[in-house]
């Protein structure tokens, strides 16, 4: 309708409708009609407004994103590179819009293998959105949850439990007991007891975690699945190894059927079985599991 309406001539509405209709078809995972569509958008914006324009970053970003999940990463860093400088040349290094370039750059550098990058470039994100933001706010507490989980991956776990005891009270003071932000926090803690060994906390966490992903997501919830994942695991640190089989054996066939799934999440839960079968001395079942992958990927 918007194609008939405005005929050859560019039009905002219809930038708008090629941007939304990209969107969803990105989401349904036809990433070569949405990139089309998003290119044809962006275009149209930039014959309305010209070269450098907020709406124009914006559209750079969307095709970084798009570029990103399908697994274009070095067009990917190219475009979120540009809407990057195009932001801060428009608004300055202080804006929520930097901010989130940064936070989006930052996943991209990690699931390119940079991890070291990756954390630098989210302390920045953490460093502006403190700026922004004094006190709580949620976008600070996801900085800090996302920046524990990283230094837990590379085995730094105490500037790790750090960030997430943080990003934990954060949340808890924003958004109660019961919200799925406060459950992958304590997820994520869990996991980092479960690396250092402490077990029973990690049960503890984990339950607690469960409880709310049970009254907020369904069955079989990719995220549930995480926290189930990471309670087994713990159980087998307990010794509870049937217990635990169960638990990982069912989390992880979500987790492998699940494309909303993070893949860093699948080869975790993967890794668990691996360790729980080689602690029960069952090497078969542990050489089944084992898992070859250097390091976790990330998303935004």
């Amino acid at each position: 309708m918007q194609r008939q309406l405005r005929g050859a001539l560019p039009d905002p509405a219809l930038a708008e409708a090629l941007n939304n209709l990209s969107y969803l078809l990105q989401v349904h995972g036809d990433y070569a009609r949405a990139e089309r569509l998003l290119i044809e958008s962006l275009d149209m914006n930039r014959r309305l407004l010209g070269d450098k324009h907020p709406e124009i970053a914006a559209g750079l970003a969307n095709l970084a994103a798009l570029r990103h999940d399908k697994g274009d990463y070095a067009g990917a860093e190219a475009m979120y590179r540009q809407a990057l400088a195009m932001e801060r040349e428009l608004v300055g290094e202080i804006h929520p819009d930097v901010a989130n370039a940064l936070n989006n750059l930052a996943f991209l550098l990690y699931d390119e293998g940079d991890s070291a990058a990756a954390l630098r470039t989210e302390r920045e994100a953490l460093g502006t959105y403190r700026q922004l933001f004094a006190g709580d706010h949620p976008q600070t507490a996801g900085v800090l949850n996302t920046i524990g989980y990283w230094l837990m991956i590379q085995g730094s776990y105490a500037p790790a439990e750090r960030a997430m005891d943080e990003a934990l009270a954060m949340r808890r003071r924003l958004l109660g007991e019961n919200h799925p932000d406060v459950a992958n926090s304590m997820t994520n803690l869990a996991m980092l007891k479960i690396a250092t060994h402490q077990y029973d906390e990690a049960i503890t966490l984990s339950t607690q975690a469960i409880a709310v992903y049970v009254s907020a997501l369904p069955p079989t919830h990719w995220r549930r699945a995480v926290a189930a994942s990471v309670q087994g695991a713990a159980l087998g640190g307990t010794g509870q190894f049937k217990a635990a089989e169960k638990l990982l054996l069912d989390s992880y066939a979500i987790l492998r059927k699940d494309d909303g799934a993070l893949p860093m999440y699948r080869a975790q839960a993967r890794g668990y079985l691996q360790h729980l079968y080689a602690t029960w001395n069952r090497p078969a079942d542990a050489q089944r599991y084992a898992v070859f992958i250097s390091s976790p990927s990330g998303s935004h």
